[in-house]
Parts: structure tokens; C-alpha cells; sequence
């Protein structure tokens, strides 16, 4: 296996690289810019920070919260359309966080993630679509 980058020099990955105890099963060689990507990410290196992720969960709740009220005031069915916009949601973190944590078992890792943060934006219009719309009409 390797990078198939066409450069001068290549390096073989070891256990170090990837911070493990056993070397890859296959003679991995790649480029060096592939080396430092595959050591950051054994580091668990997330450059997503805490303030991007609230202020993207800060502008998507009121957003997805408006568009849902827009479409219960056409249909009438707010509790049916929060539910399962919360239950969607619900998937949604479930299947970006549930393989990141199996990997590398640290949640505020898992939960880095611009996908994982759209999901909870779902959860909680979700909730809040079942919750307060009811009370409006």
C-alpha cells in the first residue's frame, strides 16, 4: 500500500506512527505529507473548536426550528414532524459518533465533528417543534 503521490522519497508507516502496539498488517510506505496527516490523526488532532461548534449549533437550531414551523403551520402535525425530526437527529449522531468513539473511546472527541453538531441542532428543533409548536395553534 502506499499514497501513490509521485515524490522522491516515501517512508514506511511503523507502530509509532499510529500510536499502537502492533505494526500495519500490510507495508504501508507513503509521502511525508500523508505521514504527518495519519500521525495527527493517531493524536486524535481535531481542528474544529469548541467556538465554531457553538456558534454553527447557536445559527442552526432557530433555522431548522423556523423552516419546521413553517411546514407544521401548512400540515397542522407539530408533535409528529418534532418527533421525527428528533429521532433523525437521534440516527444521525448515533452513526457519526458511535464509530468515532468505538475507535478511539473519548467522547469530547467524537462529538468534534460539524456532523455531529448538525445532528444535535436536529435533536433539539426537533424537541422544541414537539414541545412548544403545539401550544402556538
Amino acid at each position: 500500500m502506499s499514497c501513490n503521490k509521485k515524490v522522491s522519497e516515501v517512508f514506511r508507516v511503523t507502530a509509532e506512527d499510529i500510536q499502537r502496539e502492533k505494526a500495519p498488517r500490510f507495508d504501508v510506505r507513503v509521502c511525508s505529507d500523508c505521514l504527518n496527516k495519519l500521525r495527527a490523526d493517531a493524536r486524535l488532532e481535531s481542528n474544529y473548536r469548541l467556538g465554531q461548534a457553538i456558534l454553527e449549533f447557536s445559527l442552526i437550531v432557530p433555522l431548522v426550528y423556523l423552516g419546521l414551523l413553517a411546514l407544521v403551520t401548512v400540515s397542522g402535525a407539530s408533535f409528529f414532524i418534532g418527533a421525527a425530526t428528533s429521532l433523525t437527529g437521534l440516527k444521525f449522531v448515533w452513526n457519526r459518533a458511535g464509530p468515532r468513539y468505538g475507535y478511539t473511546h473519548n467522547l469530547a472527541w467524537s462529538f468534534r465533528s460539524r456532523d455531529v453538531v448538525i445532528a444535535l441542532s436536529l435533536v433539539v428543533s426537533g424537541a422544541l417543534l414537539a414541545t412548544i409548536a403545539p401550544r402556538l395553534f
